[in-house]
């Protein structure tokens, strides 16, 4: 694998990180003050 390739694919990799991390604050925002589950669903 070339290193355009890697740095492609870690683009992609933190792209999908970054919707994950909006999913997660709009679950944070959505059930403020129940971090526990929070942390459940997304062990889960």
């Amino acid at each position: 694998m070339t290193s355009m390739e890697t740095y492609q694919r870690s683009k992609r990799y933190l792209a999908k990180l970054n919707e994950n991390m909006l999913t997660v604050l709009l679950l944070a925002v959505t059930w403020h003050g129940d971090p526990i589950r929070l942390v459940c669903s997304l062990v889960l």
